[in-house]
């Protein structure tokens, strides 16, 4: 077992010792790992299982005396509340983890498809980050934003919502607003409004929220060279090489565009934004071909 947890210490990259998002079973592992591998405590056997103990450090404390044995009664002291604590620690977050545990197994979690519970899993994870970049507004907070006074915000944001005057994310039954969405005067973006209707017919608020914050790239248009001077070209090329070289000397990809529909928003590109959500609920868009001359030298 501690050979097991050496390898696994010798193994973590020093960044993983500060990512506050790491489960409760990595931060254990991390814990109990640098307390053994230290040299620090070590595994014992109980009736009740595995705990790490201190190990007992009498040389250093023999032959010392006054202020020297003083410190290491001290340290000896501090190491033994540590290891403790740590164990103390690792049985709650054993606790913790057989309730989860027992209340998902009463869900009836064991019916859903494997399928659906990584799907699950991945969502969970988008809505994490999202929620860690982006701020989300309760009806109270979201309805101040707006300058509006009104003695019930619940009930004016509901009907905002029912009217699909509003980008709304669902959390534990409560609906939230993201903030973003308002603009420099304290109104929610007029192209925005007016997409949500055509937006929330294929995707749900949270769906939305994501598209609206992820780059995407559109095609406006597609550049082809003219047909007459690619026939032209073709009677005088030998090799694969040529063609890869005309190609790369006709590319055009000014049709093509890269961006989060957020930031269109934000800079006032309101009829790039329009295109981004056609192109977002259209299947098969038709994209529109422009000829472009192209070289005949060589």
């Amino acid at each position: 077992m501690n050979a097991l947890l050496a390898e696994t210490s010798i193994d973590q990259d020093l960044s993983h010792h500060h990512n506050f998002e790491q489960s409760e079973a990595d931060t254990s592992l991390i814990m109990v790992t640098n307390l053994i591998v230290g040299g620090i405590a070590q595994h014992v056997r109980t009736d009740h299982g595995y705990v790490i103990a201190p190990i007992p450090r009498y040389v250093r404390v023999k032959g010392l005396r006054g202020k020297a044995k003083a410190n290491e009664e001290q340290k000896a002291t501090a190491v033994n509340n540590l290891v403790g604590a740590v164990n103390a620690f690792l049985k709650l977050t054993t606790d913790n983890s057989v309730k989860v545990i027992d209340e998902l197994e009463k869900s009836g979690i064991e019916e859903i498809s494997e399928s659906a519970l990584i799907l699950t899993q991945r969502f969970l994870k988008k809505r994490s980050d999202f929620m860690a970049h982006h701020s989300l507004l309760n009806a109270k907070e979201f309805v101040k934003a707006l300058g509006v006074t009104d003695s019930n915000p619940s009930r004016y944001m509901n009907r905002m919502r029912e009217n699909n005057m509003v980008l709304a994310v669902k959390i534990n039954e409560n609906y939230s607003y993201p903030a973003f969405q308002l603009d420099k005067e304290a109104s929610v973006y007029t192209e925005l409004v007016q997409s949500i209707p055509k937006l929330s017919k294929y995707m749900s608020g949270w769906d939305i929220s994501f598209w609206l914050t992820e780059m995407h790239t559109i095609t406006q248009y597609m550049s082809v060279p003219d047909f007459d001077v690619v026939e032209q070209k073709a009677k005088t090329i030998t090799s694969l090489d040529d063609i890869a070289a005309f190609i790369d000397d006709n590319a055009d990809s000014s049709g093509v565009v890269s961006a989060t529909p957020l930031s269109l928003l934000e800079g006032g590109e309101t009829d790039l934004f329009d295109e981004f959500v056609d192109s977002m609920i259209t299947d098969e868009k038709e994209i529109p071909l422009k000829v472009i001359s192209a070289s005949t030298e060589g």
